[in-house]
């Protein structure tokens, strides 16, 4: 039994497709990141500004 030899068209869109889905891959990993970054930065941004207006509540009742 041979094996047959594909032609370099067959190769250049089997590597294109590997490189598409990789592309797609690393995005979404990059896209995930940035959430969570921004989650993190918005939800401290919260909570800081919930820390102020609990001080300022504090101060105005005494």
């Amino acid at each position: 039994m041979e094996l047959k030899n594909p032609s370099k068209d067959v190769w250049r869109l089997y590597w294109a497709s590997v490189y598409n889905r990789l592309e797609r891959r690393i995005g979404w990993i990059l896209l995930s990141i940035g959430a969570m970054i921004a989650l993190f930065f918005g939800g401290y941004k919260m909570v800081a500004e919930s820390r102020e207006q609990a001080i300022d509540r504090m101060i105005g009742e005494t």
